[in-house]
C-alpha cells in the first residue's frame, strides 16, 4: 500500500511539473487532489527536492526558483543551498555565486548559514579558476573562533598548490595551532602534493632561448628533444653556407647571398623563439597533468 501511495505521489508531482512547463500557474489552474494542493509552495519544494536528489539539477533550479518566487527570503533560507548547488552542478557558476551571496544577506554573520555560504563562495571561486579570490574568501573563515577554520586552511592550501606557491601551501597544511585537525591521512596527502609539486620537471624558458641563441637548437636538447637539435643545427648551418657561398662569388651584390641570409635569420630567430615556447608548453603540460590528479575537498560532490 505504501509503495502504491509513493508511486501515485510521484506521478502527481510529474504532472505538476508538466503543467508548470506549459506556463500553467496556480491562479490559472489550481490543482487539488483530495485535501492536498499540489500547486502549493510545500509541494513545489517537495518536487524540487526530488529532482535534486535524482541529479536532475537543471529542472531542480526551475522548481526551486518557483518556490522562492512565492515564498521570498523565507523560501530562500529553506532551499537556498540546494538551489545554489543545483546551479553549480549545472555549470552556472555565476548564478550559484549570486545565490550564496544572497544567503549571506538574509543571514547574520553570527549564524552557521552565513559561514557555510562563505565557504561555498570560496569553493565557487575555485571552480572559476580564480584562485586569489578563492583564497580571499576562505581567509574570512580561518579566524580562531570559526568552526570551519580547518576546512578553510585546507582550501587555501589547495589554492596555493594550483598557483604553484609551494612554501605558502606547506604552511596551510601544518595544523599545529588548530584544535580540530584533519586526519593524518589527509595531512600526508596534501603535504605529499606540495613535495611533488616542488619536484616537477619544469624548464626555464629564458634558459632554453638563451641556449638556442648561443648554439642553434641547443635549447631543444635542454627540453629533451635531441633530434630537433640536429635538424635545427643542420638546417641553419646549410643555409648559412649557401649565403656565404653567394657573397663569396658576388660580394655584397649577391642576390643569392642576401636571400639565404634572410632565410637563415628567420630560421635562427625562430629557433630561439621555438625553444622558449617549447619550454612554456612543456611546463603547462606538466602542470596540467599534476593538477588534474589532485582530489579537491568538495564535500558536496
Amino acid at each position: 500500500m505504501n509503495a502504491v501511495s509513493e508511486r501515485q505521489k510521484y506521478i502527481l508531482l510529474l504532472f505538476l511539473f508538466f503543467l508548470a512547463s506549459f506556463g500553467v500557474t496556480p491562479q490559472q489552474n489550481q490543482l487539488f487532489i483530495g485535501d492536498i494542493d499540489y500547486e502549493s509552495p510545500d509541494y513545489i519544494l517537495m518536487f524540487a527536492d526530488h529532482l535534486y536528489q535524482t541529479g536532475d539539477y537543471k529542472r531542480a533550479v526551475i522548481e526551486y526558483q518557483r518556490y522562492v518566487s512565492t515564498t521570498g527570503s523565507i523560501g530562500l533560507k529553506n532551499c537556498g543551498f540546494k538551489l545554489a548547488d543545483s546551479y553549480r552542478k549545472s555549470g552556472d557558476l555565476e548564478n550559484s555565486l549570486a545565490i550564496y551571496k544572497n544567503l549571506q544577506k538574509i543571514n547574520t554573520n553570527d549564524s552557521e548559514c552565513w559561514w557555510i555560504a562563505q565557504s561555498e563562495i570560496g569553493q565557487t571561486y575555485f571552480l572559476f579558476g580564480d584562485y586569489n579570490r578563492s583564497i580571499s574568501a576562505f581567509n574570512k573563515i580561518t579566524i580562531p573562533t570559526s568552526k570551519l577554520k580547518t576546512d578553510g586552511e585546507i582550501w587555501i592550501g589547495v589554492n596555493r598548490i594550483f598557483l604553484g606557491q609551494w612554501d605558502l601551501a606547506h604552511t596551510h597544511f601544518s595544523f599545529t595551532e588548530i584544535d580540530s585537525k584533519p586526519s593524518d591521512e589527509t595531512i600526508n596527502y596534501y603535504q605529499s602534493l606540495v613535495q611533488e609539486g616542488r619536484r616537477l620537471p619544469v624548464k626555464n624558458p629564458f634558459l632554453a632561448g638563451t641556449l638556442s641563441f648561443v648554439l642553434p637548437g641547443a635549447g631543444r636538447i635542454y627540453l629533451g628533444r635531441p633530434g630537433d637539435f640536429f635538424n635545427t643545427l643542420t638546417t641553419i648551418t646549410a643555409v648559412g653556407l649557401l649565403s656565404y657561398n653567394g657573397f663569396q662569388h658576388h660580394q655584397e651584390r649577391s642576390i643569392k647571398g642576401w636571400s639565404f641570409a634572410l632565410i637563415g635569420s628567420v630560421f635562427y630567430l625562430s629557433n630561439i623563439y621555438g625553444s622558449w615556447l617549447g619550454a612554456k608548453i612543456h611546463n603547462r603540460q606538466i602542470n596540467e597533468d599534476f593538477l588534474g590528479k589532485i582530489v579537491v575537498p568538495l564535500p558536496n560532490d
